[in-house]
């Protein structure tokens, strides 16, 4: 039992570092890149947990509300 819990904070770790990975290569993309990068919600959606990436998926995708 003890096992598939360390699995699943294993999972966990992966994730989170592989979501700074992809973040981190975001943040080298010119801008217009980093645009055409967040008009596609799917790739969007993958960048949402930052807050930095959060404020300009709002400012450039999302209608006002």
């Amino acid at each position: 039992m003890q096992q598939s819990g360390k699995g699943g904070d294993d999972s966990m770790v992966t994730s989170q570092k592989l979501r700074g990975d992809l973040q981190a290569v975001f943040n080298v993309l010119s801008k217009d890149m980093q645009q055409i990068m967040l008009s596609n919600p799917q790739r969007a959606s993958l960048l949402e947990e930052s807050p930095l990436i959060q404020v300009e998926v709002a400012s450039s995708t999302s209608p006002p509300r």
